[in-house]
C-alpha cells in the first residue's frame, strides 16, 4: 500500500473541502454582477421611465434613494452585533443574488408598484454583500466590465428596456452561483490603501460619490438634450465608457501595485483627477468626447474607491455623497447651465483633495490613523 502524502491525509473531523475558485475569481464575479445588475437600472432609466410609466425625473429619485437605502443598511449591518445578525459570505451573495433576481422582476412587469418595490426591497436584501468581496482589484474591475456589459445589453435592445433589465438581471444571479454556492467564499476586508474610518476619509469617500454621481446624471442629461441621442446611444456610450475604464483602471493598478507601500499622497491626486475628468465632461464637444471623459470619470473613481476602502462603513458615506451631488447637480442645474452645473459638482472633489492636503500638513498626529497595509497593495 501507497502511504498518503500528509498534505492530502483527512483529519478526524472528516473531509476537507478545498475551494475550488480563488479569491480573485470570486471578488471578480461578485463586482461584474454588481456592476451589471445597477447599470442597467442606470443606464435604461430615461427609456424605462415609459415603460413603467413614470416620469425620468422620478424614476431617477427611486433609484437614487434605493441607493442611500442600500449604503446605509449595509453601515448599520457591518455595526451591528454578531450575536444578533451574523451572516456569512455565502449567505451574503445569496442575498445579492435574489436582489438582482428583483431586479429582472422590476423588468419582467413594467409597472410603477412593481417597479418601486422590487428595487427598493431589492437595495435593501443586497446590502449586507456590500462589504462582502470589495476592495480588491479584480472587484472594481469586474464592476467596470458589469457596467459596460449592462450598456452593450440595453443597447442592444433599445426598444425592449425591461426585457433588457430582466436580463441583466438574471445574468448578474447567475454571475453570483459560484460564490453562493458551495462554501463561505472570502471576506476581502482591509483590502485597499487606507484603513481606519476617519473624518478625513468619510470626507473623501462622500467626494468620490459625489463627484461621480454628478457626472453620471450629467452624462445621461447632455446626450438626450444636447446631442438628441435617444434610444441606444446612450447604452452604447456607456459600453464604450466602461471598457475604456476598465483599460484605464488595469493600467493604473498595475502601476500602483509595484509600489511597496502605498503613497499618502495617492488619495488627493486621484480626487483632483476626479475633478479633472468631470470637468472633462461638462466642456465635451461631441458624443465621442464625452465618451472618453466618462470614462476617466469610472476609472478614476474605481480607484479612488479601492484607495479608500476600509468597509461597509465608507461604502455608506460613498452614498450620501452621492445624494449630495445628485440634489447638487438638479438644484444648480436650474440655475446655470449644465455645463456649470457640473463644473460646481466637480468642485467638491477638488475642495476634499485640498483639505485633507491641509488637515494632513496642519495636524500631523492625524496621519497617525491612516495606516498602510502593505500586503494588499501588493
Amino acid at each position: 500500500m501507497t502511504a498518503t502524502p500528509p498534505s492530502r491525509r483527512t483529519p478526524r473531523g472528516g473531509p476537507v473541502m478545498r475551494p475550488i475558485r480563488s479569491g480573485h475569481a470570486v471578488d471578480a464575479l461578485t463586482g461584474a454582477a454588481t456592476g451589471l445588475a445597477p447599470g442597467a437600472l442606470l443606464v435604461g432609466g430615461p427609456l424605462l421611465g415609459g415603460v413603467v410609466g413614470m416620469p425620468g425625473s422620478a424614476l431617477r429619485y427611486v433609484l437614487l434613494s434605493a441607493a442611500v437605502l442600500s449604503g446605509l443598511t449595509a453601515a448599520v449591518a457591518a455595526r451591528w452585533p454578531r450575536r444578533v445578525v451574523s451572516l456569512s459570505a455565502a449567505a451574503a451573495t445569496r442575498c445579492a443574488a435574489t436582489a438582482c433576481l428583483l431586479t429582472a422582476v422590476a423588468g419582467w412587469w413594467p409597472s410603477v408598484v412593481v417597479f418601486c418595490t422590487a428595487v427598493v426591497v431589492a437595495a435593501v436584501i443586497g446590502a449586507p454583500a456590500l462589504p462582502r468581496h470589495r476592495g480588491t482589484t479584480p472587484w472594481y474591475a469586474g464592476a467596470l466590465a458589469g457596467l459596460g456589459a449592462a450598456g452593450a445589453v440595453t443597447g442592444a435592445l433599445p426598444d425592449r428596456p425591461g426585457t433588457a433589465l430582466a436580463v441583466c438581471g438574471c445574468a448578474g444571479a447567475a454571475l453570483l452561483i459560484p460564490a453562493a454556492v458551495g462554501g463561505g467564499g472570502r471576506t476581502a476586508a482591509g483590502t485597499g490603501a487606507v484603513r481606519g474610518v476617519t473624518p478625513g476619509t468619510r470626507g473623501l469617500s462622500a467626494s468620490v460619490g459625489a463627484g461621480t454621481t454628478a457626472a453620471v446624471f450629467a452624462t445621461q442629461d447632455l446626450h438626450v438634450f444636447r446631442w438628441e441621442l435617444v434610444g441606444g446611444s446612450l447604452a452604447l456610450s456607456t459600453a464604450v465608457a466602461g471598457g475604456t475604464a476598465l483599460g484605464f483602471f488595469t493600467v493604473g493598478a498595475a502601476a500602483a501595485s509595484r509600489r511597496r507601500a502605498p503613497s499618502p499622497a495617492r488619495p488627493p491626486l486621484l480626487l483632483l483627477a476626479l475633478g479633472a475628468a468631470v470637468t472633462a465632461c461638462a466642456v465635451a464637444a461631441s458624443p465621442w468626447q464625452l465618451t472618453l471623459a466618462f470614462a476617466g470619470v469610472l476609472a478614476v473613481a474605481a480607484g479612488c474607491a479601492r484607495s479608500l476602502y476600509a468597509g461597509a462603513v465608507h461604502a455608506g458615506w460613498g452614498m450620501v455623497g452621492a445624494a449630495g451631488g445628485a440634489a447638487l447637480w438638479e438644484s444648480a442645474g436650474r440655475l446655470v447651465t449644465a455645463g456649470d452645473a457640473l463644473v460646481l459638482a466637480a468642485l467638491w472633489p477638488v475642495a476634499a483633495a485640498v483639505a485633507w492636503t491641509v488637515r494632513q500638513g496642519r495636524w500631523p498626529g492625524a496621519a497617525r490613523h491612516v495606516r498602510h497595509d502593505r500586503k494588499a497593495s501588493s
